[in-house]
């Protein structure tokens, strides 16, 4: 696991971006010291096209540690996005089609990064994080983590929670809030537990399983995990 210099370039700009104007606090690097790659797992804050939790989670992860981001596909029709996407290796998804064929691309690319030690993020619970959607139909789960973890057993997963204020204002540039926490956990090993091996490894998982394992982790580690605001 190893940053490229295009990389280390373009996570300076964004960390530059996010000082600038948010007052960010970060809580359990420690947890990132000597990790061989692994799986993401992050709460959206407020998850819709002026969500900036990605480029919080850079700025706590550092320009050592590289991620490698699912992107929703549709950004990269734009031509800006789509260049500085590519040059950071990003992952294109789409959101409302698990059996899509941009998605098997975007689980074959996962699967390659994180056996180069490498490590890819995701946002399980997809657009249901965003507070008046969750309000309106309640958190819903995403079976993408869960493909993760099945495709491959022996990364271990790291937890991160982030959480921001609100204010008024805000745009597509300026972020809608000016502080912004971001809690990350011990990697955890989701087949460490005998049980889990059983259920899900032994016999070829569905959509229903992959979801359980989504859920199972976003909230037994990742909404446990304390909010610094």
């Amino acid at each position: 696991m190893k940053s490229s210099k295009v990389y280390k370039n373009i996570c300076n700009l964004s960390n530059k971006y996010i000082n600038h104007h948010v007052d960010i606090n970060v809580f359990g690097q420690e947890n990132l010291e000597n990790i061989d790659g692994g799986i993401v797992a992050i709460n959206h804050s407020g998850a819709g096209e002026r969500s900036k939790d990605h480029l919080l989670v850079c700025s706590a992860f550092g320009i050592d540690i590289p991620l490698h981001f699912f992107v929703y596909s549709g950004i990269y029709r734009n031509p800006a996005l789509r260049f500085v996407l590519n040059q950071t290796k990003q992952i294109p998804v789409n959101p409302g089609s698990f059996a899509s064929k941009i998605n098997k691309e975007c689980f074959k690319l996962a699967k390659e990064y994180l056996s180069r030690d490498d490590c890819v993020a995701i946002f399980p619970e997809g657009m249901s994080s965003n507070i008046l959607k969750r309000k309106q139909n309640g958190k819903k789960y995403y079976p993408g983590l869960g493909k993760l973890v099945i495709d491959s057993p022996t990364k271990p997963i790291i937890p991160v929670r982030v959480d921001v204020n609100s204010i008024d204002g805000g745009n597509f540039i300026i972020p809608d809030y000016n502080k912004a926490s971001v809690s990350i956990g011990e990697p955890y090993y989701f087949f460490k537990d005998m049980k889990n091996i059983e259920k899900y490894l032994f016999n070829e998982p569905g959509r229903k399983e992959m979801i359980e394992i989504s859920k199972h982790i976003m909230e037994e580690k990742v909404h446990t995990l304390e909010s610094l605001i």
